[in-house]
């Protein structure tokens, strides 16, 4: 068997793999991974087209873990901004609030 076809398999039982984790960010890790498998075979077999989708899709889905990353650390808020937050703003998270500036 040549690398061409031993990658493009890997990169199919990633994928195939991948839809066994419920937790998005796993899911993710896994596409990236199966992106890079891809792209391995998209260069032995001297595909442009392969090479181009999956630098894009595993792109994107870097991008995605990147976001999940940041909603998943944690955001102290202080005493004013706890209350406030609770007052005016309670349907936005912890995350969606901050953003908005410190207070006090």
């Amino acid at each position: 068997m040549d690398l061409s076809t031993v990658m493009v398999n890997v990169a199919y039982a990633i994928y195939v793999g991948s839809t066994f984790f419920r937790d998005i960010f796993r899911l993710r890790l896994m596409l990236i991974a199966a992106s890079v498998a891809f792209l391995v075979w998209g260069v032995a077999d001297d595909n442009l087209s392969v090479v181009l989708w999956n630098v894009a899709f595993g792109g994107f889905s870097a991008i995605q873990v990147l976001r999940l990353l940041r909603v998943r650390r944690a955001v102290t808020l202080s005493e004013l901004e706890t209350k406030i937050r609770a007052d005016r703003f309670s349907a936005m998270s912890n995350h969606d609030f901050l953003p908005s500036g410190r207070w006090g």
